[in-house]
C-alpha cells in the first residue's frame, strides 16, 4: 500500500537545458524513492455455474508509473529510455515506444502538451505498459506522459475504471480503479471531459473509462482511498461492456443476451484447472452491431462492422485469417458456431465487468 502513496508523490530531478524536435529520443533516469503503482487482481477468474472460468482481461496488469529527468539522443523514431537501477545496483535500460495514441499532458492542468516543448532538465512521469518485449534493452509502450512537473507536487493518478459504486448515503460516487485505489467523487469535485463538449458529471462514469485524478492525499489502506479535487474523464476505448453472472447469463451493455436455442456451455481447458465458457458467436456479434456471414462449403465465418471486416475464421483454425491466435478453436459441431468468451472479448475489443 505504501507503494501507491509513494508513487503519487513527485520528486524533482534535474539535469541541464536545450530544446529538441518531436522525433527526439528521450532518456529518463528513474529518481530515488519513486516506485511502481500496481494492483492485486486476484486469480483472474469468475464463477459460472459453480465452475471457475479464467477471463484473460481480468488477469492483465495495469499501467505502471515511471519518472525521471530528461536526457536527449537524436534518433529518427520518438521513444523514451528509462535508466532503472535494480536492487543489486546495476542499471538496466527500458525503452518506451510512443505512437499517435500516446497522450502527452500537462501535469498541472491536464491540457494537451507536446514532447517537442520539453527542455533538458525537465522531469516527466510516464504511465507505461508492464508488458516487456524480450529484447535488450527491454521495450514497452508509453500510454501517457505527464510534463510540466512542479517540484514537490502531487502528480495525478492515471487509472482505468473497473467498477462504479455509490456510497452508503447514495450521494457520492466511488470509482474502483486498476491502480489499487478507490476515487470518491463528490459534488465539489471538478470534473472535465477530455477534448469534448459533452457533459460529464460524477454520475456519468462507466467501467472502461480512464481518468486522470488530482489528489491532495491518499489514505493508507488497501485499496487506497482518495477524494480527488479534480478529475479529467476520457471516453472509453472499448466497443462495449460485457458481463456474465454466476448462472451464466451474458449481458452486453447491461442488456441480457437472448441465447434461446443456442445455450452457452462450459468446457474443460486442457492442462488447466479452470473451465472455458463457449458462447454463440452470431448472437453476440449481432447484438454488438456486426454482420455475420457463414460459408458452409468452406466452413468459414466472417464478422463485419459496416464495410469493415473485423475478423474471419475457419472452423477448427487456431488463428484468424489475419494471423491472430485464438484461445480455443471455434466449435460448429451442432450447427451453431461457438466462440471462447476470451476470444470474443479480444476480437470485439470488449470490457469485461463484474
Amino acid at each position: 500500500m505504501k507503494k501507491v502513496i509513494a508513487a503519487a508523490l513527485s520528486l524533482a530531478l534535474l539535469v541541464s537545458g536545450a530544446t529538441f524536435a518531436a522525433d527526439t529520443e528521450i532518456q529518463l533516469t528513474e529518481g530515488p524513492g519513486t516506485v511502481d503503482i500496481g494492483q492485486l487482481l486476484g486469480d483472474g477468474t469468475v464463477t459460472i455455474n459453480g465452475e471457475k472460468v479464467r477471463i484473460s482481461s481480468l488477469a492483465s496488469d495495469s499501467l505502471v508509473c515511471k519518472s525521471g529527468p530528461i536526457q536527449f539522443t537524436e534518433e529518427a523514431t520518438p521513444r523514451i529510455i528509462l535508466m532503472k537501477t535494480g536492487t543489486d545496483g546495476d542499471e538496466a535500460e527500458l525503452v518506451l515506444n510512443t505512437d499517435e495514441n500516446t497522450l502527452v499532458l500537462d501535469a498541472t492542468t491536464g491540457d494537451p502538451a507536446d514532447l517537442a516543448s520539453l527542455q533538458e532538465g525537465d522531469t516527466v512521469y510516464a504511465y507505461v505498459s508492464p508488458v516487456m518485449a524480450l529484447s535488450y534493452p527491454a521495450q514497452s509502450y508509453a500510454a501517457l506522459i505527464l510534463v510540466n512537473i512542479i517540484p514537490d507536487m502531487v502528480v495525478p493518478i492515471y487509472a482505468e475504471i473497473g467498477a462504479v459504486r455509490t456510497n452508503d448515503q447514495n450521494t457520492n460516487v466511488v470509482l474502483e480503479t486498476d491502480q489499487s485505489i478507490h476515487l470518491t467523487l463528490t459534488d465539489e469535485t471538478e470534473i472535465t471531459p477530455y477534448l469534448t463538449r459533452q457533459l460529464l458529471t460524477k454520475d456519468n462514469f462507466i467501467p472502461g473509462m480512464k481518468v486522470l485524478a488530482w489528489n491532495t492525499i491518499v489514505m493508507d489502506s488497501y485499496p487506497a482511498q482518495a477524494t480527488p479535487y479534480k478529475v479529467i474523464g476520457f471516453n472509453t476505448s472499448y466497443s462495449a461492456l460485457i458481463s456474465v453472472d454466476t448462472n451464466g447469463a451474458i449481458a452486453i451493455n447491461g442488456e441480457t443476451l437472448d441465447v434461446s436455442g443456442t445455450s452457452p456451455y462450459l468446457q474443460a481447458m486442457e492442462g488447466a484447472d479452470t473451465m472455458q465458457y463457449m458462447v454463440p458467436l452470431r448472437k453476440a456479434a449481432e447484438v454488438l452491431g456486426c454482420t455475420v456471414t457463414w460459408d458452409g462449403a468452406s466452413r468459414h465465418i466472417t464478422v463485419s462492422s459496416g464495410e469493415e471486416t473485423l475478423y474471419a475464421i475457419s472452423i477448427d483454425a487456431e488463428t484468424t485469417d489475419d494471423g491472430r491466435y485464438l484461445t480455443h478453436v471455434l466449435d460448429g459441431k451442432t450447427g451453431v458456431t461457438y466462440i471462447d468468451l476470451n476470444d470474443l472479448i479480444t476480437l470485439h475489443n470488449l470490457k469485461f465487468v463484474q
